[in-house]
């Protein structure tokens, strides 16, 4: 165990915090990060909307891109 301060007890509260957010970051960040990079998508795609001449092909040019970024 580290010492991150004086007192004994703050130290276990300190790493149990830890420990939670850990546990949280490792269940919920990866549903975080790909609905970020959805909303970015979206976003993009909604800038180049209005100017597509055939706007069915953008949003599967789009959606291409996603499915190769995301691996």
């Amino acid at each position: 165990m580290y010492k991150y301060y004086d007192n004994k007890e703050d130290n276990v509260a300190f790493e149990k915090c830890i420990e939670v957010m850990s546990s949280l970051i490792m269940k919920y960040g990866p549903d975080l990060l790909e609905k970020m990079s959805r909303e970015k998508l979206k976003e993009l795609i909604i800038m180049e909307w209005d100017k597509a001449v055939d706007r069915d092909k953008l949003s599967a040019r789009f959606m291409g891109y996603c499915r190769l970024a995301t691996g």
